[in-house]
């Protein structure tokens, strides 16, 4: 997979633009429910976190590696690397292209 060139938000989405020029959209409620963080990563097995009505406020850079997103349920603590956000792509093309 391409690299990611460039990362920037909708209150809906995480839009990725890959250095292979592909927009790809990573849906709000999908990336709260892969929140990296250990809060989140203990509590995953037994229920989902949220339903589709979180939104993205804002998203910071974390040094080259990733970054931090600040849901409206005033959830932030989770590190995005850019390893899992080409993963997550990579299920989201997989799932829609069985």
């Amino acid at each position: 997979m391409a690299m990611i060139r460039r990362i920037f938000h909708t209150k809906d989405n995480l839009c990725v633009i890959l250095t292979d020029n592909t927009q790809h959209n990573i849906q709000s409620d999908t990336l709260r429910n892969n929140c990296p963080c250990q809060i989140c990563l203990s509590s995953k097995s037994r229920f989902k976190i949220l339903g589709s009505n979180v939104t993205i406020l804002r998203v910071e850079p974390v040094g080259n590696y990733g970054i931090k997103v600040y849901f409206s349920d005033g959830h932030s603590t989770g590190i995005y690397t850019f390893d899992q956000i080409t993963s997550l792509i990579s299920q989201q093309n997989l799932s829609q292209n069985p």
